[in-house]
């Protein structure tokens, strides 16, 4: 399974999936990671002149213990996509808090 994820964040870093082998929650299927990428950019400073904009993406390649089936997987909710919290299946603990970056 190859993932691509991009964020920005005002203050802090955004949060991205740690770099280690896990177990979904959802699903009880092992994912291996295979290859790990980030790309930080310097913060920026807001117009504000006060605030700084965090930018990072990152490309993450895992082996899955074997495929998913129908609606074991589904992507995060966005704001503006219309479902209820509960419909996310994405795993809050395979996400590191950005105290754990290190700069």
């Amino acid at each position: 399974m190859h993932v691509r994820i991009a964020g920005e964040r005002i203050g802090d870093w955004p949060q991205l999936p740690k770099n280690k082998d896990f177990v979904s929650a959802v699903s009880e299927i092992q994912h291996w990671i295979l290859s790990y990428k980030q790309n930080r950019r310097a913060p920026a400073q807001m117009p504000d002149g006060v605030n700084y904009l965090f930018v990072i993406d990152a490309e993450i390649l895992y082996q899955l213990e074997r495929a998913p089936v129908e609606d074991e997987y589904t992507s995060a909710n966005l704001p503006w996509d219309g479902q209820a919290a509960l419909q996310s299946r994405t795993d809050d603990r395979a996400f590191i808090e950005p105290e754990e970056y290190y700069l």
